[in-house]
């Protein structure tokens, strides 16, 4: 009676364990990726074709919160400004977020990269981000409109470790009591 009661105690923990691990594993952080050319911007410079960038956009679903690394080069000059605008693939669309300023990797400023992190404004249609209707445009002298532009794509959720574990150890735990009769 007493190791049917403990094989009992024992499934609905993991149960719980899993419960528990799912749910928070749903608030997870999604990153975006974005390639920048001068083909995606809506009226493209028409000198020097050679600006180029890529990076990563998180988003935390919990809090919010924005983080972002884009890395560029090639470009005409140092950039003005750069930022997350409104609008989907071959339309212009007005500012949402400002993503400067850029840290120089390169004699002028023509190379390097925007690390940072914001918050959306209040109000804001996050699923804008999540079905592709945001892009980046990084801002020159020479290019005022924009010199290069990439559009922010979906790549992933980034489950946070502890509750992947949870559900790893949890599988196991049940899996476990499988295999050594638990449940009969």
């Amino acid at each position: 009676m007493r190791g049917k009661i403990m094989k009992r105690v024992q499934i609905l923990l993991c149960a719980a364990v899993l419960i528990a691990a799912s749910s928070v594993a749903n608030a997870a952080t999604l990153r975006f990726d974005v390639i920048l050319d001068q083909a995606q911007v809506v009226s493209p410079p028409s000198t020097h074709p050679l600006g180029f960038g890529t990076g990563s956009i998180f988003y935390d679903e919990v809090t919010g919160a924005l983080s972002w690394l884009i890395i560029f080069g090639g470009l005409t000059s140092a950039p003005s400004v750069a930022h997350i605008h409104d609008g989907v693939v071959g339309v212009a669309g007005g500012v949402v977020l400002g993503i400067g300023p850029a840290t120089p990797i390169s004699g002028g400023g023509t190379s390097g990269f925007y690390d940072g992190a914001g918050m959306f404004p209040g109000g804001f249609d996050v699923t804008k981000l999540t079905t592709g209707g945001l892009y980046v445009n990084i801002h020159t002298a020479a290019n005022p409109s924009g010199e290069i532009r990439g559009q922010i794509l979906f790549n992933q959720i980034v489950v946070p470790l502890p509750p992947a574990i949870a559900l790893f150890l949890g599988g196991i735990g049940v899996l476990g009591m499988r295999r050594f009769g638990a449940g009969t």
